[in-house]
């Protein structure tokens, strides 16, 4: 299995962190597309952004993109079974070939399901059952 996460700020590392150790421990070839053109926010040298996290069960491949445009280049040369992201991807449609899978991030799923109850995501993962419930989730065939 080839699984991509999208990093579209230094921070998700902290919440995707967990999902990507456990999909290295799984012996998962995992990529995690980093944008290079994030601001830097306080000491450089405290963000380690050359780095990256490691986990208990290895290291990530990193790649960065610059713009959603950049970001579909990777996704369409590297063709990973899944991408997983925290909303969706600037400047990426999903064309069929890769799965795409949300992870709650906020107390609110706004940015993953549109009004009428619309999402570009094939699954989306919630943090309890209430999520599950709300009304404008209740008839997404996917979560």
């Amino acid at each position: 299995m080839r699984l991509a996460f999208v990093i579209e700020r230094q921070n998700y590392y902290r919440l995707l962190g967990p999902v990507i150790d456990r999909a290295l421990a799984r012996g998962w070839e995992v990529d995690c597309w980093q944008a290079a053109d994030e601001a830097l926010k306080g000491s450089p040298a405290l963000e380690r952004r050359d780095a990256g996290p490691v986990y208990r069960h290895g290291r990530p491949r990193r790649r960065d993109y610059r713009g959603g445009s950049n970001l579909a280049q990777h996704l369409a040369s590297s063709s990973p079974d899944a991408l997983a992201a925290l909303r969706p991807p600037p400047g990426v449609r999903p064309d069929g070939r890769t799965r795409w899978l949300a992870l709650q991030y906020t107390l609110d799923i706004g940015a993953l399901v549109d009004a009428k109850g619309h999402t570009p995501f094939d699954a989306i993962g919630l943090h309890t059952a209430h999520w599950r419930a709300r009304r404008r989730l209740a008839t997404y065939p996917g979560l």
